[in-house]
């Protein structure tokens, strides 16, 4: 948010540059569903189902990019559970509000409804640096509200266990 705020006032210095909001915009997560068509693919591929997809949350985008191509019509039984994982230091989808806001920290940018720690909160400095942003995706915010997706927190020790182990059981890491 900080930094987003930071690039739209270099840029009205500037004329002739323009900004492309990331992580928190519609655009994004339309990018991102090359991700869930790619995993829609390989699971048809691999003659797999999903029962439970799990991804990290940051913005939003990224996961809602994964849950796209299982992402069925409001009513739909056959879609799997989808656990939107944050990092525990900055419970935004289990312990913020959602609220009308600016995705950028100065508020350049019109108020959007989305769950937020607020504008003041205090983010501590962790190695998941990409997750430590205040707000979410106002997609990811709807979708939240209307429980169809479940927040589920995470720390940062269970993340790198997981991560340890993953990688051992690949073969990644001895």
């Amino acid at each position: 948010a900080v930094a987003l705020s930071e690039a739209i006032e270099w840029c009205r210095e500037r004329v002739s540059s323009r900004v492309a909001q990331g992580c928190l915009s519609y655009h994004a997560s339309v990018f991102q569903s090359v991700i869930g068509v790619e995993l829609v693919d390989q699971l048809r591929e691999a003659g797999a189902e999903a029962d439970i997809l799990v991804a990290p949350v940051g913005g939003g985008t990224n996961f809602l990019g994964f849950i796209s191509g299982h992402m069925q019509v409001v009513g739909g039984t056959d879609q799997p559970r989808f656990l939107a994982a944050e990092a525990a230091e900055v419970p935004v989808l289990t312990s913020g509000a959602l609220v009308l806001e600016s995705p950028d920290w100065a508020g350049h940018l019109p108020a959007e409804l989305m769950y937020s720690l607020g504008k003041n909160a205090s983010i501590p400095a962790i190695e998941a640096n990409g997750l430590r942003s205040s707000t979410r995706s106002p997609v990811l915010s709807l979708l939240r509200r209307d429980k169809r997706v479940d927040p589920v927190v995470v720390t940062q020790a269970e993340a790198f266990h997981a991560a340890r182990l993953l990688f051992q059981t690949e073969g990644i890491l001895a």
